[in-house]
């Protein structure tokens, strides 16, 4: 039956040949199994040694840092002993600059302290004496009350007049008046030591009542006598420290201003309206500030403060115009051709600090240098 099972299928299936497998094929399946795990054997053992070499320097690092961190536990107490040691020196140091220093202060002390009495003479030649400093100073002059604040001596301030608008606490001390028009009975009542006036009108009236009135003409000087008013007031309140840094103060502000002209040749004609077309001509501090700013004012011919006429404006044709009211000059068909007006140079002043001879005019004089040589000034406020 078996053989008869056989021939069917083969006479059904000629094709199929049975082939037996050979002993070499075993063989070669062997051979590339065992040359498979010895490769990876191989490659383990590569990736393994390459784990321990890593691992070794990884030690090797940490022993390393080990060793800093040991070595820097070590030599910390001496570092912080050192520390300590030029600490305490800084200190030691300090401490001497800071005698020195309170040495230094009552040194100068002594040589600023002023010996009593001591003569001020006026704007009118009467001599003024004054036995001690006086601690209560009516101050019908916003110079001398700016001054005064300055140096240190605000708490001498008893009253002012109307028109004396800074520095801000000037607004809670009281007024007797304005510049030229005194509450006479408002004065006597306040019982003051030292009356100072700018105002030679206000002087008589006030020596009438008994009072000490010191009269100095400060609107026409110059900026070499506007430090001797701040000299002059460190004398009278005994405050010479307080009088010389103002004054250095001032001279190192002024230096400054000097050096940004220092390389102008030839500044532009300008004319300074205070007002009614009053301007301020040759011996005036405004006409000083131009000078230094080596602008020409066109008023230079004129003495003091004088109302000049359209028509002069016009002919001497200025560069700039300073003026409170712009559009009194801008909007007159009269000075249309102005180099000034044509050019839209018409400014106003934003501070009054060229009104007062004092610690701000420098501040006064920079607002006009802006205005000017905008490429060599920055505006600066008052303090």
């Amino acid at each position: 039956m078996f053989k008869n099972l056989l021939f069917w299928i083969l006479l059904i299936f000629p094709n199929l040949i049975i082939t037996p497998v050979s002993c070499s094929t075993t063989e070669n399946l062997d051979e590339y199994k065992n040359d498979t795990i010895q490769q990876s054997t191989i490659d383990t053992d590569i990736q393994l040694n390459k784990l321990e070499k890593e691992v070794a320097n990884q030690q090797a690092e940490i022993e390393s840092k080990t060793q800093q961190v040991s070595e820097l536990e070590e030599t910390k107490p001496t570092l912080s002993k050192q520390l300590s040691e030029k600490v305490d020196k800084l200190n030691a140091l300090e401490n001497k600059f800071n005698e020195s220093k309170a040495k230094l202060i009552e040194t100068q002390q002594e040589l600023y302290q002023v010996e009593y009495p001591i003569a001020i003479m006026s704007s009118d030649n009467e001599i003024v004496t004054f036995s001690s400093p006086p601690t209560r100073i009516i101050a019908l002059d916003s110079s001398a009350v700016e001054i005064l604040f300055d140096i240190g001596e605000s708490e001498k301030v008893v009253a002012t007049h109307a028109f004396a608008t800074h520095p801000k606490p000037v607004a809670d001390i009281p007024k007797v008046g304005d510049a030229f028009n005194l509450d006479l009975e408002a004065i006597v009542a306040l019982e003051p030591d030292l009356v100072f006036v700018f105002y030679e009108n206000n002087t008589e009236p006030l020596l009438n009542l008994g009072l000490k009135v010191l009269y100095i003409k400060t609107l026409d000087h110059d900026f070499e006598k506007t430090t001797e008013l701040m000299k002059m007031w460190g004398r009278i309140t005994n405050n010479m420290p307080g009088a010389t840094k103002s004054i250095k103060t001032f001279n190192e502000n002024v230096e400054s201003i000097t050096q940004e002209v220092d390389s102008v040749i030839e500044g532009p004609r300008i004319f300074q309206d205070v007002g009614g077309l009053w301007t301020p001509g040759k011996n005036t501090l405004v006409n000083e500030v131009f000078n230094l700013l080596k602008a020409d004012n066109i008023a230079k011919e004129i003495e003091g403060y004088a109302q000049i006429s359209p028509e002069i404006i016009v002919e001497k044709n200025p560069e700039i115009i300073l003026t409170p009211n712009p559009q009194l000059f801008l909007d007159n068909q009269a000075y249309e051709n102005v180099s000034a007006v044509k050019n839209g140079k018409v400014y106003s002043l934003e501070s009054d600090s060229l009104s007062v001879p004092g610690p701000r005019f420098p501040n006064g004089i920079r607002e006009i240098g802006a205005l000017i040589y905008p490429e060599k000034f920055e505006n600066v406020n008052d303090k």
